[in-house]
């Protein structure tokens, strides 16, 4: 029956609706509820009705109610009748009257797993295209719940990443877990970093169409998908490298490791991979720029980037200032805390680094727990002290990892050049030297800051 009483759906709207519904695995894991009263919500706001989810119980003989926006008289009603239509329903796929309801089912795959009832305010009948919409969002919503329980049944593997969901968004590589269909169902924070993809748009998608992966052995040698599938499945692993790209096209070479989580009953296998980025050391055969960890310069890309503004400061006779950031007691907080923690504590620290300076000036990381600001056109020595105060001040605030606040400490040398010597510029590597000999001369004061200035090398020290 069809009626001109309202528009067609806006078919955006049921696309979104469908989007929702199948990134709802993880809710639906954690309580099925959700994901069924997602369904109710989607319909009353796309198709103008009352509805209400019901699911087989584990028997197979029972509907057990999740979630509905019908009045608790018309759940009544509905309920009194619908133990005869689960008795013929089995092997039905289409839609029936149910007490002036349309009655159509959720399935798992081939099997009936409930049945979804929809009834329009007042009586009016449901319009032919609101029908097929509800009936492929039940379809939705089914494989849904059929991922869900998927996941739910995995062994420890899957579990352990679950429980520890919040450690992962700490760890820098890429840590990806995906179901039996090699669907996304977990996506951290390294993953967004290195792909460029957000959660919300990785989960659900097939995570070797979404990269556009092509396999190689360690060693480089392309080999072919079945290959590498092949092999997971018999060895439980498998370790190479991944030529892929990032959500804006750029290319990526990763260093993978897949591994086989054991799924449930049926058979069903997911797959967890940890994947590091290594195109930068693979774009350059003399080695990387950038610390793989923050992102930051290394030493060499440093030493270049302070050999240029040395050439700089000579042609115009500016200040320049190199300040050598040490933290404090770093071992500790990977001894306390764990090295994921201490790799967040690096992380932030770069990034509140690059906060507190001009876009001018750089900062890099040219060891474990060390980082360098080459501060061009520095001016006054009171203005390079303010930035040293400012730095010092960022540092102090405690830092949040996994729900714990780590302080952290921070020693400062600061290298001043405010001329040229004798022989020539000073060379970048011994401006470093100074600056980090500053940085140990203030931490064994602990005096916080420490200044040399450039010929003179006279030095003078800063409390924290």
């Amino acid at each position: 029956m069809t009626s001109l009483a309202r528009p067609p759906i806006d078919p955006r709207a049921r696309t979104r609706a469908f989007v929702e519904v199948a990134a709802a695995t993880l809710d639906a894991v954690a309580d099925p509820q959700r994901l069924t009263a997602l369904v109710v919500d989607l319909i009353g706001q796309i198709v103008n009705a009352h509805a209400t989810v019901w699911t087989i119980a584990g028997n197979g003989a029972q509907m057990t109610r999740l979630a509905s926006s019908h009045s608790e008289a018309q759940q009544a009603r509905l309920e009194s009748t619908l133990q005869e239509w689960l008795t013929h329903a089995a092997d039905g796929t289409g839609a029936d009257w149910l007490d002036g309801a349309t009655l159509l089912p959720l399935r798992l795959g081939d099997r009936l797993a409930g049945a979804v009832a929809v009834s329009r305010p007042h009586g009016e009948p449901l319009i032919d295209d609101d029908v097929d919409f509800i009936h492929d969002l039940a379809d939705v919503a089914g494989a849904t719940m059929r991922n869900a329980r998927a996941l739910a049944a995995s062994t420890e593997a899957v579990e352990e990443l679950r429980r520890q969901g919040e450690l992962m968004e700490h760890i820098s590589d890429a840590l990806i877990a995906c179901d039996s269909e090699r669907r996304i169902v977990n996506w951290n924070a390294g993953a967004e970093r290195v792909y460029g993809y957000p959660r919300g748009e990785a989960l659900g998608c097939d995570v070797f169409a979404l990269l556009a992966t092509r396999f190689c052995t360690e060693t480089g040698v392309s080999v072919s998908a079945d290959e590498v599938f092949e092999e997971l499945a018999a060895a439980g692993e498998w370790r190479g490298e991944l030529h892929e790209r990032r959500a804006d096209g750029a290319p990526l070479t990763i260093m993978s490791s897949l591994t086989t989580m054991a799924g449930p009953i049926n058979g069903d296998t997911g797959i967890v991979l940890v994947n590091r980025d290594v195109t930068e050391q693979r774009r350059d055969p003399r080695g990387p720029l950038h610390d793989p960890l923050t992102g930051l310069p290394n030493r060499r890309l440093l030493t270049h980037l302070l050999y240029e503004a040395l050439a700089r400061r000579h042609r115009t006779g500016s200040t320049l200032a190199a300040l050598f950031v040490g933290l404090d007691a770093f071992k500790s907080i990977n001894d306390m805390y764990g090295h994921a923690a201490g790799d967040e504590v690096l992380i932030e620290t770069g990034r509140r680094l690059g906060e507190v300076v001009r876009h001018s000036d750089s900062v890099s990381r040219p060891g474990d727990d060390e980082f360098v600001v080459i501060l061009e056109e520095a001016g006054r020595p009171e203005n390079i002290q303010r930035v040293a105060q400012r730095v010092t001040e960022s540092l102090a605030r405690p830092i949040d990892v996994g729900g714990q606040k780590v302080e952290v400490r921070a020693s400062i040398g600061v290298a001043v050049v405010t001329a040229p010597q004798a022989d020539g510029e000073i060379a970048p590597e011994t401006l470093i030297d100074i600056a980090d000999e500053a940085m140990y001369a203030a931490r064994h004061s602990q005096s916080g800051v420490r200044f040399t200035t450039l010929p003179d090398t006279q030095e003078y020290h800063q409390d924290a």
